[in-house]
């Protein structure tokens, strides 16, 4: 595939992740449906459409030949920059109180 295929795959898996979520809006909505707000909104898309680019960028990034592989890429986006751009002490500190809490009743194991 050339870069361009890549791309396109890519940003294409990105978009078809918000087709299946407007598709399940529209299953359970009743009628007529009701769009959330966001979708009504050009920074919404504007944001979106970027995202999809990110998502095309890295399927050529991976340099994925397989057409699948780039579109799985591609709507895997969201989770890989979510990912990526964690505040690590904040996520540890989410997590570690709950956690704490979880086990208050567990006793240390004594040697």
């Amino acid at each position: 595939m050339t870069w361009l295929e890549q791309f396109a795959w890519g940003f294409l898996g990105s978009m078809a992740v918000e087709v299946v979520t407007l598709f399940r809006l529209l299953q359970r909505a009743d009628a007529p449906p009701a769009l959330p707000a966001r979708y009504r909104t050009v920074l919404y898309w504007a944001v979106r459409i970027a995202l999809a680019a990110v998502g095309g960028g890295l399927a050529v990034a991976y340099n994925i030949e397989n057409p699948i592989l780039a579109a799985n890429i591609g709507a895997a986006t969201p989770a890989i920059v979510m990912t990526l751009t964690r505040d690590p002490t904040t996520t540890t500190r989410a997590h570690a109180e709950p956690l704490a809490r979880r086990h208050a009743h567990v006793r240390p194991h004594r040697t």
